[in-house]
């Protein structure tokens, strides 16, 4: 998956002394979760790029941001308050491959094993939708048998919900998700048909069992 990933830090700057670093991962901003480069200029107000290309940003705007949500080269979630000008970072969209699993647990069940809750953060929740072109496709796989295209894509849409339910926990202090559902519906109208993918649970912090 392509996330939007900081390329440089202006150095001395309030990104700086805010605890940015080139390599972070930009997970959510004002709790909006990025999820591709056009929810990233939707989310700022930023123009489309005439240059195409994977550079998001460049260093000319100088809107205020703050309250990001990061993941660090090693593999720490941050969550940084501090207003800092846009122009003070440089981002890219790239392909990076990230275990949010081992960051966020999730439990289908109200317990994470090993594990004791010590906190019930708040309910989250994640979809995704998806067009007429993969209803049929799934319609196909059920008459005829195994469609391994569709399956795959449905793999990747309850692996997107998942992520993105997670991020969600992480933006408001959670380490754990727990009594996760995941809900398909298929919505129909004259004009159009789509497959809705939720996944809902509770955010919780959680820390290891002593071994007594």
């Amino acid at each position: 998956m392509k996330r939007i990933k900081i390329q440089e830090v202006s150095p001395e700057s309030k990104a700086a002394d805010a605890g940015f670093h080139a390599g972070d991962i930009l997970l959510a901003i004002d709790g909006m979760i990025i999820e591709s480069k056009e929810k990233f200029r939707e989310i700022l107000s930023i123009g489309s790029s005439s240059r195409g290309g994977d550079m998001v940003n460049s260093t000319s705007s100088d809107q205020s941001i703050s309250n990001c949500l990061i993941l660090s080269d090693d593999q720490r979630v941050k969550m940084i308050s501090a207003p800092f000008s846009l122009r003070e970072i440089k981002c890219v969209l790239t392909k990076v491959e990230i275990d949010l699993s081992k960051i966020c647990r999730v439990s289908t069940t109200n317990e994470i094993p090993g594990f004791k809750i010590t906190e019930s953060l708040d309910v989250v929740t994640a979809e995704c939708a998806y067009g007429m072109s993969i209803i049929e496709s799934f319609k196909v796989a059920n008459d005829s048998g195994r469609n391994d295209a569709t399956q795959q894509i449905l793999r990747q849409a309850r692996q997107f919900v998942l992520d993105e339910m997670r991020i969600e926990a992480l933006q408001i202090g959670g380490n754990a998700v727990i009594g996760v559902d995941l809900d398909y519906m298929e919505m129909s109208s004259k004009r159009q048909e789509q497959l809705f993918i939720v996944a809902s649970g509770t955010a919780v912090t959680i820390q290891p069992q002593s071994r007594d």
